[in-house]
């Protein structure tokens, strides 16, 4: 370690702590060793945990990658198939339920492979703007990538 550098300790919830170390306008980052990331098993326990208390939007804060891809089987809301982002992910859960009453959630799960996991979830939701009720199962397969959710998918049952 170089004499005369301020030593900054980084850490939040989301990210493993990080050491700033700075001289004369030169930065750079250095992963700390402390923490090891979560495996995929823990990522789909806890996803699971957070869903079923309703917290969807705590879920995605925590638990995904800020490059997270997410694709839907069909169009959604006319902004198309796949998102990516965090930001957006998180956008489209929130506009999700802003714009529908949901009277149950079902979570069933999580299905885990080292790499990957299922969810299979069951909603039942009225839409606001027509007053439709709706009933619909979707299996949600999960790519975790250094202990974040870096890709999900929304696979429905045919007719849906």
């Amino acid at each position: 370690m170089a004499s005369g550098w301020p030593v900054i300790r980084l850490s939040s919830a989301h990210d493993p702590p990080r050491q700033l170390r700075s001289s004369r306008g030169t930065s750079r980052i250095l992963l700390s060793d402390t923490l090891a990331s979560m495996t995929t098993a823990e990522v789909a326990t806890q996803l699971v945990a957070l869903c079923r208390e309703g917290k969807f939007v705590d879920a995605i804060e925590t638990l995904y990658a800020h490059h997270v891809v997410s694709v839907e089987a069909m169009d959604y809301q006319g902004m198309g198939r796949e998102m990516h982002g965090k930001e957006a992910v998180k956008g489209k859960n929130v506009g999700w339920f802003e714009n529908n009453d949901v009277h149950s959630v079902s979570v069933t799960g999580p299905f885990v492979s080292p790499e990957r996991f299922a969810v299979l979830y069951s909603f039942d939701w009225t839409s606001k703007a027509s007053g439709e009720r709706v009933q619909l199962n979707e299996v949600a397969v999960y790519t975790v990538v250094d202990g974040k959710i870096a890709h999900e998918e929304f696979l429905y049952s045919a007719g849906q």
